[in-house]
């Protein structure tokens, strides 16, 4: 947990113009144990709050998600199958912000929703990164349901947004804020992913940029093309093709 003294320490530092970047998670997933749980509160959550952001503890889940391996029986041989996993969202809708520039799908493991209220004056507000059409929310304590057949009841969200970039100008300074609602998206091996997603890192890079004012890095980065996903399509077409 943070002092209050601390925080106190980084108003000031904004006040003169300063730059944070905050990746913060407020679960924790364990599929070992096969539980979501949420994580305790440490100051920085309200903190953010006297900001106009609120990083609710839940999780995304989304239809367009990752894949984790399961291992199943076939006669005398155990092998690893993979399975749609929706705690595993994959964001490809994102602002029209320098930060998302050349983004084109993000893996997240139990993202939570950030919601912007109160919003403070002479402040700008941009939300970065959104779930699909086909998203929900699930709130911890709760099992990680692994094999579920997942339907409309669970889906009857869109547009989740999970991160933001402030900007704002006082006393003739200048300062910047990126918030995501996930503190592991860019950290190697996490829950047992070997490879991280290029384009995790590239999101993680271009918000450091940004709060540097180094846009032209940004444009060069993000030329490359890492991801090529099909647009939705209902269950019943996915079939038929």
């Amino acid at each position: 947990s943070f002092a209050k003294f601390e925080f106190e320490k980084l108003n000031e530092y904004l006040a003169k113009g300063g730059n944070i970047y905050v990746a913060l998670s407020r679960t924790y997933s364990n599929l070992d144990e096969q539980f979501i749980d949420p994580l305790p509160n440490t100051g920085m959550e309200a903190w953010l709050q006297t900001k106009g952001i609120y990083i609710e503890q839940d999780n995304i889940i989304d239809e367009n998600c990752g894949t984790i391996a399961v291992q199943q029986q076939q006669g005398n041989v155990m092998i690893n199958t993979p399975m749609q996993f929706p705690y595993y969202p994959i964001f490809t809708k994102f602002a029209d912000h320098p930060i998302t520039k050349g983004l084109e799908s993000v893996l997240m493991t139990c993202p939570s929703t950030l919601q912007i209220k109160s919003p403070l004056t002479s402040t700008t507000y941009t939300s970065l990164i959104f779930s699909s059409e086909r998203s929900g929310t699930i709130t911890p304590p709760t099992p990680i349901a692994i094999g579920k057949t997942w339907n409309d009841n669970d889906y009857t969200k869109k547009n989740i947004n999970c991160a933001v970039a402030l900007e704002s100008k006082r006393n003739n300074n200048t300062s910047r804020m990126v918030v995501i609602a996930n503190g592991t998206f860019a950290i190697n091996g996490h829950n047992g992913m070997n490879e991280l997603n290029p384009d995790n890192v590239t999101l993680a890079v271009n918000a450091i940029d940004w709060l540097s004012d180094d846009s032209g890095l940004i444009a060069l980065r993000s030329k490359q093309i890492t991801s090529h996903p099909l647009k939705y399509v209902t269950d019943r077409n996915r079939t038929l093709l």
